[in-house]
């Protein structure tokens, strides 16, 4: 008789204007589904009530009704039979929905079936959120009487929120942790970061395992502050396995927040990892990276090939490598909003690294260009900047005549903006970085012409001592970086002189005492 009142209401809401047939067609709909509960539990058939028309989301919340009060052994066949015969999302939702009835009477076999449909899912997009949810709901009706449910496993500090069937409710605990002691333990002291992790851990696994893509979305910066918190205190290996398990929960994750989770985890691997696993993982961050234009991914990039760069062992393919990252380094500079890498630092560093390869090989237009890169980035401690800063002066002032004209005036042009960059730094700091020059050319005829070297060394070491103690009277922490020049070279001197006298290339045996 109540089957009849609503099939016969819902033709008389034509009557109704559209905001009084939308409110009539709610009642009815609530109406409808207790009519449904009435009849599962009393035995009655009701197949021809799932089959009735409606779209998918209607489908799937009477499928919803069926896992909760569904007993009959011959209502689970059914499901089975109609799901096996329907492709997409609709079958599968009546598979699993059969699997929970299964399980009343044979949990065992209901579990089974349960996790070779794919048990909660892989959180795809591909799964409409109705099928999600119906997983959920399915692994919720599935606990063995004897486990302990959600409100028994409730974590101390954890809002009870985190266990309500609203996702509204489970988001709202994500969002308000954010900033909280739990979060920001990873920060404080190892203590506390300690007290606090069981509630990170629990706060990320719920999240992670939930429904709900915005909740599950939420819950990744629990992880982030777990393997943050780890790295902190130089718990590597902790750190190196949250990083991995992270990587592995969100394989299949293709909401953005969840993908940029991923790629940070496998970015932990990469650094920590031995080389094979750290091979793998940074293959699979440049293919997640790949055609990916968000602020994060275009960082990430820039730092991937940072972390890798030491992995070429072919100075070539290195110096290529190098010079890809420059770039990359650049471009990273503003869309870095965490300010997490001192960009300048990074791209002088490659910039002179590049420097010194092309000197060495006589290469003047790459030499030109990339002491241009050197200088347009100025900073960092200023015993680097002294050395970055003469080098450019020293390996290049005394080869201008091997270049082309316009390569030439351009390195011109850097040289005397190095020598205005020292001065700057104080009288000192020019004087050394000449002498030094005159350390260079006596060892750069050494080889040729012996004689004229041993000359030049006599002439210029002393002019080196006298620079290095004026220095160091400005900058007396300087004392080895500045004498350190003048030893090595004195020694290689001594060693050169003593093989053209003795004739031999054994060296002599200092004598004891």
């Amino acid at each position: 008789m109540l089957r009849g009142w609503i099939n016969r209401a819902y033709l008389d809401r034509r009557d109704l204007d559209e905001e009084e047939s939308d409110a009539f067609t709610a009642e009815i709909d609530f109406a409808w589904r207790m009519e449904l509960v009435l009849s599962l539990r009393a035995g009655e058939p009701v197949v021809d009530r799932l089959l009735a028309p409606g779209t998918d989301e209607e489908v799937f919340k009477r499928l919803e009704i069926v896992v909760i009060e569904g007993r009959a052994p011959d209502l689970a066949a059914e499901l089975e039979r109609i799901g096996s015969t329907r492709p997409g999302p609709t079958g599968t939702g009546f598979l699993v929905a059969g699997a929970a009835v299964r399980a009343h009477f044979d949990p065992d076999g209901g579990q089974e079936r349960f996790g070779e449909l794919g048990g909660l899912g892989s959180g795809s997009a591909a799964e409409p959120d109705a099928l999600q949810r119906l997983r959920f709901a399915v692994s919720q009706a599935l606990l063995p009487p004897d486990e302990p449910g959600p409100d028994d496993e409730r974590v101390d500090g954890v809002p009870p929120q985190l266990y309500s069937d609203d996702p509204a409710q489970r988001l709202w605990v994500m969002q308000s942790q954010f900033g909280g002691p739990a979060f920001m333990s990873a920060i404080g002291s190892l203590d506390e970061f300690r007290e606090h992790l069981p509630v990170l851990i629990e706060l990320y696994t719920r999240g992670i395992g939930d429904i709900d893509e915005e909740v599950l979305e939420a819950s990744v910066i629990f992880a982030r502050r777990i393997i943050y918190g780890f790295q902190r205190y130089e718990l590597r290996a902790d750190a190196l396995q949250w990083a991995r398990r992270v990587a592995e929960d969100l394989r299949n994750a293709t909401s953005p927040r969840a993908v940029r989770a991923r790629v940070l985890a496998l970015h932990d691997v990469v650094r920590e990892a031995e080389r094979p696993e750290a091979v793998a993982a940074a293959d699979e961050m440049w293919g997640l990276l790949e055609g990916n234009d968000a602020d994060y991914a275009i960082v990430e990039r820039a730092l991937l090939k940072h972390t890798t760069l030491d992995w070429e062992e072919d100075q070539q393919r290195l110096i290529v490598a190098t010079e890809q990252l420059v770039p990359l380094l650049m471009d990273a500079i503003e869309h870095d909003e965490y300010e997490q890498q001192d960009y300048p630092l990074l791209i002088r560093s490659q910039g002179l690294w590049l420097f010194h390869r092309y000197c060495d090989a006589e290469d003047w237009p790459n030499v030109a260009r990339t002491a241009r890169i050197f200088l347009d980035w100025p900073g960092g401690a200023e015993e680097r900047e002294l050395d970055g800063i003469g080098a450019v002066v020293l390996r290049t002032e005394h080869s201008l005549d091997a270049m082309d004209q316009q390569t030439a005036l351009r390195m011109r042009e850097a040289i005397d903006e190095a020598r205005g960059r020292l001065a700057e730094l104080g009288p000192t700091y020019l004087g050394l970085v000449e002498a030094r020059g005159g350390l260079n050319a006596a060892r750069d005829v050494r080889d040729e012409d012996l004689q004229r070297a041993v000359e030049l060394y006599e002439e210029v070491l002393p002019r080196y001592l006298e620079a290095a103690r004026a220095h160091l009277e400005v900058v007396p922490e300087a004392r080895e970086k500045s004498l350190l020049p003048a030893a090595g070279h004195a020694s290689e001197l001594f060693l050169t002189c003593w093989r053209a006298d003795n004739d031999a290339t054994e060296l002599p045996r200092r004598r004891s005492g």
